[in-house]
């Protein structure tokens, strides 16, 4: 299990988790592939990642907003290329994932996720939709049906 720490704003280890499935969105699919190579993952669970952020941050460089919570912070040029450092190379090793991509992502070219990941994971494109990532139901069946949760 891990648990979130607002001092020092790191993810850290309560116990030796064993068997988490993963689930990211954006650039929480980048770091859930990074994460998947610090604990026992069974699965990761990607939707339209940014798997190059040092390539896509540069565009948004400046002061920023949560939207969820408000918070306001500035993105830096380091800050983006500090994301090198938590890049998988190579994606094809062994543990299994699930990218669901929407053709229409205005944010992300889903062609990079396809393309790293056509050899080893299973995609799910879909024609349209936006990075909102507009095929969640879609997803979620898929993801219930594989974590055994269907009704």
């Amino acid at each position: 299990m891990l648990t979130f720490n607002p001092t020092t704003r790191c993810l850290e280890p309560l116990q030796a988790a064993d068997g988490l499935d993963l689930i990211g969105s954006s650039m929480g699919g980048f770091y859930a592939q990074y994460l998947a190579r610090q604990f026992s993952v069974r699965h990761v669970y990607m939707i339209n990642p940014a798997l190059k952020p040092w390539a896509l941050l540069p565009d948004f460089l400046g002061p920023q907003k949560n939207e969820a919570t408000g918070e306001e912070y500035e993105l830096r040029r380091e800050d983006a290329e500090a994301t090198r450092d938590y890049a998988i190379d190579p994606v094809c090793d062994g543990i299994p994932t699930t990218l669901f991509l929407d053709k229409g992502d205005q944010v992300i070219d889903y062609r990079i996720a396809e393309t790293l990941y056509r050899p080893c994971g299973r995609l799910q494109l879909f024609d349209g939709g936006s990075h909102l990532f507009e095929h969640m139901d879609q997803a979620a069946a898929l993801i219930r049906r594989d974590l055994g949760l269907d009704d």
